[in-house]
C-alpha cells in the first residue's frame, strides 16, 4: 500500500507587532515582524544542502526593507536529521522529516520537509544479498551462484523469510557501520523476478524490503542482478542483451516496471544493474564498445525517467584487464585499445556514467580496483565524489577461506592497505560485498555479518571502527 502524505511547503502564523520606535544613531530601528513566511524546497536529499527563506510583512502588510529587519531565530524540529543555521543554510545529514521553524518579533512560522535517499557522497554502504539465519543461503549447495537461480530467497521464499530477521539484521548493519548517519542498502534482486508472468509478487516483496528499510532511516538502492537472465531465471543462450534488441527490450522492461512500483518509486534515488562485460557473448561474438555504451546509456535513460541516477557497476574482470596487467580472459582488444575488457573500455563507462551518474566498481584487493581507480581519476574521467568502491577483502582469518594477502591470518593488514588506497585516491564513500553471502552454517568468504545473525565477523568489526572516522 502506498503512503499518502501531502507536505505543506509553507505555513504562515500572523501576530501583532509592536509600533516602529524611532532613535539616533546611523542604523535604523528594526520593524517589529507582523507576520513571517518560510519557504524550503519541497524535499532535500541526505548528504545535500539547502536555504530556508524568510519573508517578513509589518503591521500594515509590507515587506520589512532588508536594513530594518528584525533578528530571525531558526530553528530544526530534529538537527540529527538536518541542521539550520543561522543564516538558514540547511545540512541534511540522513533520511526522515524534520519540521523547521523561523522566529522574529515573536511571531514564528514552520514548514516540514522530507528528507530523502541521497547521493553516494559521505554515505557507507553494503550489498543485500538476503537476510541473516536462512538455510540454504546465498552460496548454498545448488548450484555456483545460487542467489541468483535455484537457491534465490526472492524465487523460492515467501517474504516471512525477510520479515523474521528485519530486526537482526537492521540491529547488525548499523553495528556494522558504527551508526553512521548515512547507511545505503545496495539490494540484490535479478531483473528477470519483474517478468509479468510472476504478476509482481517478487517485485511487491522487493517494495516491502525497500519500505522496511527506509522507514528504519536506511537509504535502499536498487541492484538488478543477471540482467542477460529471462524468465524462469537462465541465460538467454540465443540472445545478447548488450546488442540483442528483444533482450535489451526485456530487461529494460523489467527495470521500468519495478523502479515504478509502489514505495520503491518514493524511496529510491541510486539504481545500478550488475556488469555484463564478464558474460560471454553467445557464439563467441566479440561485443563492440560502442554496443556497451549505446547498452548503458538505455538503462540510464530509463532509470533517469523516474527521477533516479545510475550507478554503472563494474566488477573484477575490467580492472584486471588494465594495460600494464592484462590478462588472458579479456578478449584481443580492437585496434587502438589498450584497455578494454568485452567491450568495456575506460572512456566508454565514463560516457555511461556521463557528469551526473557515478561509478560502481568492486574487485579483491588482490585484484587491480584501485590502481583502475586512480587512473580514471588522474585521466580526469571520474571524479572521487562519483564513485562508491566495495570493499572485496576476504574473511581470510576464518577456516576454510582464501589466505590473507600481507600474512596467513592478517585480515587488519589486508583491510588497513585497502583503506590507505581508497584514502589516497580521495573517496569520499565507501561499502562492502557483502552483508553476508553465506546462509546459516555455510561459508561466507566476504560477508561483514555472520550468516546465523550472531554478530558481525571479525572483518565486520574492523569495519565498524573504520566508518567512526568518515
Amino acid at each position: 500500500m502506498r503512503r499518502n502524505v501531502v507536505w505543506p511547503w509553507i505555513l504562515v502564523l500572523v501576530g501583532c507587532g509592536g509600533g516602529g520606535g524611532g532613535g539616533g544613531g546611523s542604523s535604523p530601528a528594526p520593524i517589529p515582524a507582523a507576520s513571517v513566511t518560510l519557504t524550503a524546497p519541497a524535499t532535500v536529499r541526505a548528504g545535500e544542502k539547502a536555504t530556508l527563506s524568510a519573508k517578513l510583512l509589518d503591521a500594515h502588510g509590507n515587506a520589512i526593507p532588508a536594513d530594518r529587519l528584525p533578528p530571525i531565530a531558526f530553528g530544526s524540529s530534529d538537527p540529527s536529521i538536518a541542521t539550520v543555521d543561522d543564516k538558514g543554510h540547511v545540512d541534511a545529514l540522513r533520511i526522515g522529516q524534520v519540521t523547521f521553524s523561523a522566529v522574529a518579533s515573536d511571531v514564528a512560522a514552520t514548514v516540514v520537509v522530507p528528507v530523502k535517499s541521497g547521493w553516494i557522497k559521505g554515505a557507507l554502504g553494503t550489498v543485500y544479498l538476503f537476510p541473516t539465519s536462512i538455510i540454504g543461503g546465498a552460496r548454498g549447495p545448488d548450484t555456483a551462484e545460487p542467489w541468483d537461480t535455484a537457491d534465490n530467497t526472492w524465487w523460492i521464499r515467501s517474504f516471512d523469510s525477510f520479515a523474521a530477521s528485519r530486526d537482526t539484521d537492521l540491529s547488525l548493519l548499523r553495528k556494522n557501520f558504527g551508526d553512521h548517519p548515512r547507511i545505503q542498502l545496495y539490494i540484490y534482486f535479478p531483473a528477470w523476478l519483474a517478468d509479468p508472468t510472476y504478476n509482481d509478487e517478487y517485485v511487491d516483496r522487493l517494495d516491502q524490503v525497500v519500505d522496511w528499510f527506509f522507514t528504519h532511516g536506511i537509504e535502499p538502492v536498487i541492484f538488478f542482478g543477471r540482467p542477460e537472465y529471462q524468465a524462469p531465471g537462465f541465460s538467454a543462450d540465443s540472445a545478447d542483451v548488450t546488442y540483442d534488441p528483444a533482450a535489451t527490450k526485456y530487461l529494460l522492461d523489467n527495470i521500468d516496471h519495478t523502479l515504478g512500483y509502489g514505495h520503491i518509486a518514493d524511496d529510491v534515488y541510486l539504481v545500478t544493474v550488475y556488469y555484463a562485460g564478464q558474460q560471454i557473448p553467445p557464439n563467441g561474438r566479440v561485443r563492440s564498445s560502442a554496443e556497451i555504451l549505446a547498452f548503458n546509456k538505455a538503462i540510464a535513460k530509463t532509470i533517469h525517467a523516474h527521477g533516479m541516477k545510475f550507478l554503472v557497476h563494474v566488477d573484477q574482470p575490467f580492472w584486471d584487464c588494465a594495460p600494464t596487467w592484462a590478462t588472458s580472459f579479456c578478449g584481443t582488444p580492437p585496434s587502438g585499445e589498450t584497455w578494454w575488457e568485452h567491450g568495456y573500455t575506460p572512456e566508454d563507462i565514463a560516457a555511461s556514467a556521463g557528469a551526473s551518474d557515478g561509478l560502481f566498481a568492486e574487485s579483491r584487493l588482490q585484484g587491480s580496483l584501485l590502481p583502475g581507480l586512480h587512473y580514471l581519476v588522474t585521466h580526469k574521467l571520474f571524479t572521487p565524489d562519483q564513485m562508491l568502491i566495495l570493499n572485496d577483502t576476504w574473511n581470510c582469518d576464518l577456516p576454510n577461506q582464501p589466505p590473507c594477502i600481507t600474512g596467513p591470518t592478517a585480515v587488519e593488514q589486508d583491510d588497513a592497505k585497502w583503506f590507505a588506497g581508497v584514502k589516497k585516491i580521495g573517496i569520499a564513500s565507501w561499502g562492502v560485498w557483502d552483508f553476508t553471502d553465506g546462509g546459516a552454517g555455510e561459508p561466507n568468504p566476504d560477508g561483514d555479518v555472520k550468516g546465523d545473525g550472531s554478530g558481525l565477523t571479525h572483518k565486520g568489526e574492523l569495519h565498524a571502527t573504520e566508518a567512526t572516522k568518515w
